[in-house]
């Protein structure tokens, strides 16, 4: 049993441009919450795991057009959970053989058998401290990609306010609450589905 934050997406409707111009947005976030990136440290001859600040990190042998970041916990509570990795390169993420998708991520995920968009992340947080403060990396994607994009794990409306208050306090656009705690836009949602 854990705590969880997950992140989908609908790639088909995403482009590589967009994608990286959200990456950057959330390196805003990661700089301004002191994240933690488990590594692994050799001192003579024997290996320890450290926490170190996370960073954008560039993947080897693909140069600097593809980065990435890791996020597994943070330094102030020195607590952690598993791995949370976004790359910047959106081909990582349009590997799936799907042809048909919807136009609402929430109307595709609740298809008979469901599951089809790629998913980014869904990792456990355990609810430590970070917890919050990667929901609000999560939601600035939901929020960047409406329809096309969908938080969901272990979250509840008093977490999601906070992680968009404090987004919002650093991003220069805002964002809003994700879907699945606003209940106004997943009402609207439904109606669609009752619709289509």
């Amino acid at each position: 049993m854990g705590i969880y934050v997950g992140l989908d997406i609908i790639p088909q409707k995403i482009s590589q441009e967009e994608w990286q111009n959200v990456f950057e947005e959330t390196l805003q976030l990661i700089k301004a919450y002191p994240f933690a990136t488990q590594n692994v440290d050799n001192v003579d001859g024997f290996k320890r795991l450290v926490l170190d600040r996370t960073e954008e990190q560039f993947v080897e042998g693909y140069g600097p057009e593809e980065k990435y970041w890791k996020i597994n916990g943070d330094l102030e509570s020195k607590e952690t959970g598993e791995s949370f990795t976004l790359f910047s390169n959106f081909e990582r993420y349009r590997e799936f053989n799907e042809d048909k998708l919807k136009e609402d991520i929430l109307l595709y995920l609740t298809e008979e058998g469901g599951g089809r968009a790629r998913k980014v992340f869904y990792s456990k947080t355990q609810g430590k401290d970070y917890h919050t403060f990667l929901l609000g990396i999560a939601t600035l994607i939901e929020s960047r990609f409406p329809k096309f994009a969908c938080v969901y794990g272990d979250i509840s409306k008093e977490q999601a306010q906070k992680a968009v208050e404090w987004a919002n306090s650093i991003l220069e656009k805002p964002i809003a609450l994700p879907v699945r705690v606003n209940y106004s836009k997943l009402l609207s949602t439904k109606v669609r589905e009752a619709i289509v």
